[in-house]
């Protein structure tokens, strides 16, 4: 494998890895969320729901987390080496892909909770919710600071040119008598 070859399988792993950190931090964040939804916004007090939902959204989490860990020795990335503007686009790429990713989970979990009355499509959509802001968030930095963004283009130096060729000295002319 190329040297080039393993940087880009490299950096793909760990796209892949941080996508499955966003939702496994969207299923955690989405816990209290859930909760106080229960309790403050829906007028529901069933404590046994929201026990329900926090779980469902804890053991998600921790699903998603399972292939973070497990990516880390594949997908290790010397940032030093990375410039500022391929980093933050490389973070908005993997913002896109946890809300893309997220999004078509909370599509399936509409249709997967008629079969399994556990999948919450409530959960799914905090999370969407959440990684959509995220990515938003990261996208709104893209337009308001451009500069930021922005790869320099790698100025390559024109060859210098052709200097004439220098004739050898010639040889001092002798004096006429």
């Amino acid at each position: 494998m190329t040297e080039r070859t393993r940087v880009r399988a490299t950096r793909a792993l760990a796209h892949v890895r941080y996508v499955f950190g966003y939702l496994a931090s969207g299923f955690l964040i989405s816990v209290p969320i859930s909760a106080a939804s229960h309790f403050i916004g829906a007028g529901d007090a069933r404590l046994g729901d929201a026990v329900v939902e926090s779980f469902v959204s804890i053991a998600q989490g921790v699903l998603c987390l399972i292939p973070f860990f497990a990516l880390v020795p594949v997908s290790r990335v010397d940032w030093k080496n990375m410039r500022v503007p391929e980093y933050q686009l490389f973070d908005l790429k993997v913002t896109r892909s946890a809300a893309i990713a997220s999004g078509v989970l909370c599509l399936l979990s509409f249709q997967l909770h008629f079969f399994a009355r556990w999948i919450q499509p409530k959960v799914y959509w905090y999370v969407f919710v959440l990684t959509l802001f995220s990515w938003a968030r990261v996208k709104a930095l893209t337009l308001l600071f451009p500069e930021f963004y922005e790869l320099e283009r790698e100025v390559v130096p024109a060859a210098p040119a052709a200097a004439p060729p220098v004739a050898p000295p010639s040889p001092p002319a002798e004096p006429k008598a």
